[in-house]
């Protein structure tokens, strides 16, 4: 479908400020089982709203609502949960009768004149927010308004159709082979036999060697096991009959028979937990076991193994009610789906999920409420016609609108694009991934490595160091970033902090304290914020002049990519020999009388004229003790790299002897001479560089 196929809007005119909007972020409506066939109920707010006069051909650019504003190119408008109100029920679930809202509306027409039809569909995209003095608490939902005429035609590509309280598997059968068949490379790369990878048969009810099956084909199982441990793979293995497995199991036994398939990879069945051997082995494979699955199947409801996949058997799926008013229907879907599934569901939270869902090339995806399918080219819900509806084929799908992703997928890191720009994808996924959670600490990074594994494959391949990015010499090439020194690098890799600045962090001592691995909660990098340009932070500098990677006996580790197997050696690094440069304790002070002591604020520190009150963040347990233990001797402050030349990231260190250390935390903060003029700005940060000196630390 190409860029002049989709306008939004009832005529041309009106569509060129929406398309591309409506193309970054399509709105999905749908329709449920029932509706009232009598007069809704509406309390006296809720009958202000012309729903009737939306749909009418002014209806994108004139007031419908009495209290309009506008609100990123929709509308928003205040409700009051009221009693016995029919649409109050369907707009705000859950709220306390009294209770305000308020909701604003994204809404657009998709217009599709080279299928031979008219107008679609209009729906909306309300961002339901409590109101109080505290909170503001916001859910995306999905609603949907059209004339009854528009019932009598029938199902449609795009068009809202009937959802079942069960899954369409006809509808995701067509999800499937129009991705295998139309889709190309990006989601059809061929897959190798992988080495000691079990599969759960699921017409025989046991475990079986995928190299004693003739080309197998098998689909993957993502899911959150809770706190229910885990079934014996040992027990499944044998001719003997199968105990009872959890209902999300079953489930998706079911699924991949109904679907075509006989195999299915379910980690807790098909890595031997018992086998310390083969369990390494496969969570080293983790990225061509998803990766090589015809799909994953995605449990997104629920919080463990237990609940079952809605609709599949014994779980009910949440249906809402259609009201029938103004000669017309209005009724919700509940929540947007990619909001649900990538931020509201446990599934999101999980460590391990993670990367079973980016490394998937094909995701089945089920919630409460409908069935939605994600690839690398198209996105699809249950609750609108399908591919089974479309009318040509000959589409090109690089172009094609809906292309939503459960990540803000940046393939930089495994393009032919350079070492920096590499590194800037990575970073985002170790973002994404540190902001989940781990029911042990120690799978901090065995929980990602799947994805540090898959980039190892990338044209500039990245390594890692305890989970830490890391690019050797020969990886950057001779393009512009041949320069690039390798303390460069890992200057900008270390220069990350925690995210929350109120929360203490619980540090992993089983890492290194340089790694984000090495502590808990979510982390970010300072050259993500930096400007990009080809997708290189040309405004970062670094400060490292040499740096040097020990293991536990304290031998240096060769780090150049001709070195065998790099990976492995890389893996005994536990020191960190840097030179970088220091800031001079008596650069810092106190701004008022107490030149020491607990309790100290940002605004009462100084740093050779800077004051951290204009730190775009440093952690509290910082700041109330860095002026007493960095007079003291016992922390010592590194600036590893500047972003432009005004924000510098600091790392600080604690002393162990008088060459070892260890991280303690890391902040940020900012020089204003934005009151100065350009050469007296570019002055004062020469002044301040010039104080700081080069300073060894071995950091453990």
């Amino acid at each position: 479908m190409g860029d002049d196929n989709h306008r939004i809007g009832s005529t041309e005119s009106k569509c060129r400020a929406w398309v591309e909007q409506f193309r970054r972020k399509l709105r999905w409506p749908a329709i449920l089982p029932f509706f009232k066939a009598e007069v809704p109920a509406r309390c006296s707010t809720c009958s202000l709203v012309d729903f009737h006069h939306l749909w009418g051909p002014n209806g994108l650019e004139e007031a419908f609502l009495p209290n309009q504003k506008p609100y990123s190119g929709g509308r928003y408008f205040r409700l009051q949960r009221s009693d016995n109100c029919d649409l109050c029920a369907i707009l705000m679930p859950g709220y306390e009768l009294g209770e305000f809202a308020s909701l604003g509306v994204d809404f657009g027409l998709l217009w599709k004149p080279f299928l031979g039809e008219e107008a679609v569909c209009l729906s909306f995209q309300l961002e339901v927010g409590r109101e109080a003095v505290d909170r503001q608490v916001s859910m995306g939902k999905v609603f949907f308004y059209a004339p009854l005429r528009y019932y009598e035609s029938a199902p449609g590509f795009l068009k809202p159709k009937f959802i079942g309280d069960t899954p369409d598997y006809d509808e995701c059968r067509a999800w499937l082979e129009n991705c295998q068949t139309h889709h190309g490379p990006d989601c059809n790369r061929p897959t190798p036999l992988i080495d000691g990878l079990h599969l759960f048969d699921c017409q025989r009810a046991k475990v079986v060697r995928a190299d004693s099956i003739v080309n197998p084909h098998w689909v993957a199982l993502s899911y959150v096991w809770g706190d229910r441990g885990h079934a014996d793979a040992a027990e499944v293995s044998h001719d003997h009959h199968a105990p009872r497995l959890p209902q999300t199991i079953m489930d998706a036994v079911k699924v991949t028979q109904e679907l075509g398939y006989r195999y299915l990879w379910i980690d807790e069945l098909c890595i031997d937990q018992n086998n310390a051997a083969h369990e390494n082995s496969q969570l080293g494979k983790m990225d061509q076991i998803y990766r090589g699955a015809e799909f994953t199947i995605v449990a997104a409801a629920g919080r463990d193994k237990t609940y079952g996949l809605p609709g599949v058997s014994t779980t009910k799926r949440v249906q809402s009610p259609v009201l029938r008013f103004d000669q017309g229907l209005i009724f919700s879907i509940g929540p947007e789906p990619n909001e649900l599934v990538a931020e509201a569901t446990v599934w999101s939270t999980r460590g391990w999920t993670f990367q079973e869902g980016f490394l998937s090339k094909r995701l089945l995806v089920f919630t409460d409420w409908q069935v939605t399918f994600y690839c690398q080219k198209a996105s699809w819900m249950e609750a609108l016609g399908g591919p089974r509806f479309m009318r040509r084929q000959d589409i090109d799908w690089d172009q094609w609108p809906n292309q939503a992703s459960l990540w803000n997928r940046d393939q930089d890191w495994h393009s032919n694009s350079g070492v920096l720009s590499a590194l800037h994808g990575s970073i985002r996924l170790l973002e994404n991934y540190t902001c989940r959670h781990l029911s042990y600490e120690s799978d901090a990074v065995k929980a990602v490595s799947g994805i540090l594994s898959y980039q190892r494959e990338a044209s500039k391949p990245m390594f890692h160091l305890s989970g830490l990015p890391y690019y050797p010499p020969s990886a950057h090439g001779t393009s512009s970033e041949a320069t690039q020194r390798p303390e460069e690098v890992l200057a900008l890799t270390l220069s990350w902090r925690n995210l929350n600045r109120a929360i203490q962090t619980k540090r992993r001592y089983m890492f290194p304290s340089w790694t984000w691995a090495g502590w808990s909660g979510p982390v970010v990098w300072v050259c993500h914020y930096a400007s990009f340009t080809r997708g290189i932070p040309t405004s970062v500098k670094t400060h490292i002049r040499s740096a040097r990677m020990l293991n536990a006996a304290g031998q240096d580790i060769e780090y150049r990519s001709s070195a065998r197997n790099l990976q492995e050696a890389l893996d005994s690094v536990t020191v960190l020999v840097l030179e970088a440069l220091a800031i001079p304790p008596d650069l810092f002070r106190s701004k008022g009388l107490l030149e020491e002591g607990a309790g100290q604020s940002l605004e009462d520190i100084i740093i050779a004229g800077v004051e951290l009150s204009k730190s775009l963040i440093a952690p509290d347990t910082l700041v109330s003790s860095i002026l007493a233990n960095v007079h003291a001797g016992v922390w010592s402050c590194f600036v590893l790299a500047s972003q432009g030349s005004l924000h510098r990231f600091v790392l600080v260190v604690e002393w162990e002897n008088d060459d070892t250390a260890t991280r303690v935390g890391g902040f940020v903060f900012f020089q204003d001479v934005t009151h100065m003029s350009g050469d007296e700005a570019q002055e004062a940060v020469r002044a301040f560089d010039s104080l700081l000196e080069f300073r060894t630390v071995q950091l453990v």
